[in-house]
């Protein structure tokens, strides 16, 4: 059973008042992420920044090689992994795609690294409010 099942039965339970209140103080209740959100990749993997069941406000980041140091751009395509409950894959629903726009590199810059690399972070608030950032 998913944590967001639990907590709506321990809900239910404590509103309809089907079990005594004392028994359920001790539970604590977080709104949480019902499916891991991470990154799709551009060979269709999916790579997860917040895990399933991560309470709220959840963070995370992952750092990904750009394929080429010249790269003016990174497009991210968010997507959500929806388990399914039988013996087929899990599959990804798109969340957003966001572009972001990256910073020239020097020439000097350039000789120092070899590849470039860029971290995405992800946050969604208590509210469900969701970013993305570089």
């Amino acid at each position: 059973m998913s944590s967001v099942a639990q907590g709506l039965a321990i809900q239910a339970a404590f509103l309809s008042h089907a079990v005594p209140r004392h028994e359920l103080l001790s539970a604590l209740m977080l709104d949480c992420l019902p499916h891991a959100i991470g990154v799709e990749t551009h060979t269709g993997n999916f790579i997860e920044v917040l895990p399933k069941n991560a309470p709220l406000p959840a963070r995370g980041s992952a750092s990904f090689a750009l394929a080429s140091l010249d790269q003016p751009g990174v497009s991210v395509q968010a997507v959500e992994r929806i388990e399914q409950t039988s013996n087929e894959d899990s599959t990804m629903e798109a969340m957003g795609e966001f572009t972001f726009l990256l910073r020239r590199l020097s020439d000097e810059e350039k000789q120092k690294i070899s590849t470039r690399t860029i971290q995405i972070g992800m946050v969604v608030d208590t509210s469900g409010k969701f970013v993305v950032s570089i």
